[in-house]
């Protein structure tokens, strides 16, 4: 059974960039993939699919009426727009590629536990794990618990890349209802804390979102360098911040204290104005080290 954990239906194109430009690269190799939007709201996120997948054949849901409307009129020419429940699921798929983005979450996060609890958040991972193609890709983003505690987590491996930097804006739980991670504010920005339940395997799972249907045993494959900094980079200025250097009006127990490290610059042969971006935090394995990101280069123009 499919029921409503997220409450607000906002979305826009062009959303999480980065992981879907992971997962043209994942997904080399599969031609016309069938995608289903899990979740559509109003039909931006079908529109991005189409960006990205131009030869793809778009499948889109979501439980709400109002929006499934709204997604048909104005994005029903270029996907399959259905009421979501298992049977339609099962109808149109399987599919290559499942895309649930801030859908398997509550946020804000009061009375997770008994409102959309784990046994739920397990339930809907495993129904579109039925319907996901052998080699296909999961995509789960902002959710209120993770896919690694699932069951049907060891058929998959683990997708990353130098430019899927962690994303969550909802608190995350245990599957007992702990707090694994809480969401804080810092300025304006999204910061988390460590809750009671925090632990990882190493620093780059708390970004994990993206999934293959290998038999992966949740291995870790090769990282996909999409935006390496060119090596006719010239450095002009550095600008870089911390989360523990911002003022926050909330108490900031166990703070990951993400610092990102900006190198202004021009690629010298192209004459681009740029920067080459570097995220890195305490580790939280190894409490002597600090864990870098790769760094990767932005344009200006």
């Amino acid at each position: 059974m499919l029921l409503q954990a997220q409450t607000h239906n906002s979305t826009f194109i062009f959303r999480d960039k980065p992981v879907y430009k992971t997962a043209t690269v994942a997904m080399t190799g599969i031609q016309n993939p069938k995608i289903l939007s899990f979740g559509c709201s109003v039909g931006d996120e079908i529109a991005t699919i189409k960006a990205f997948f131009p030869d793809s054949e778009v499948f889109a849901c979501d439980i709400d009426e109002y929006v499934l409307g709204v997604a048909q009129k104005s994005a029903g020419h270029m996907a399959t727009v259905f009421k979501s429940n298992v049977e339609n699921i099962e109808t149109h798929g399987p599919f290559d590629l499942i895309i649930a983005s801030a859908v398997l979450c509550r946020n804000p996060a009061n009375q997770v536990v008994e409102k959309f609890p784990f046994s739920q958040f397990h339930e809907m991972v495993s129904i579109l794990d039925d319907q996901l193609a052998s080699n296909g890709l999961l995509i789960i983003t902002n959710a209120s618990y993770r896919f690694a505690d699932t069951a049907v987590a060891e058929r998959y491996s683990i997708v990353r890349s130098d430019i899927m930097v962690p994303m969550n804006f909802v608190d995350v739980f245990a599957p007992d209802g702990t707090p694994f991670l809480i969401q804080k504010n810092v300025s304006s920005r999204k910061a988390y804390c460590q809750g009671p339940a925090f632990t990882l395997k190493d620093d780059e799972e708390i970004g994990d979102c993206m999934f293959k249907k290998d038999g992966g045993q949740l291995s870790v494959q090769d990282l996909i360098y999409l935006s390496p900094v060119p090596e006719s980079f010239v450095e002009h200025c550095v600008f870089e911040r911390s989360l523990s250097e911002l003022k926050s009006s909330e108490k900031l127990e166990s703070l990951i204290d993400v610092k990102v490290r900006h190198r202004l610059g021009v690629d010298i042969i192209s004459g681009l104005k740029g920067y080459a971006e570097q995220y890195s935090w305490p580790s939280t394995v190894n409490s002597s080290k600090v864990h870098f990101r790769p760094e990767t280069w932005h344009l200006l123009e």
